[in-house]
């Protein structure tokens, strides 16, 4: 796993907002929210990756 301190300046401020300020109805949806995003990455990648033959 990369550093906490290599990842965009956007990442680290989001991490900061959910530890710090985020009041439990927001947490709720940001999980939802993220949970989906991150979801939706993989599979685009997976699809790549189906694409790309081996040698």
């Amino acid at each position: 796993m990369n550093n906490f301190d290599e990842y965009p300046k956007s990442i680290k401020k989001v991490v900061r907002y959910i530890k710090q300020d985020a009041p439990l109805d927001q947490l709720n949806e940001l999980e939802i929210i993220l949970s989906k995003t991150i979801q939706h990455r993989r599979n685009e990648l997976k699809s790549k990756l189906k694409g790309v033959v081996v040698r």
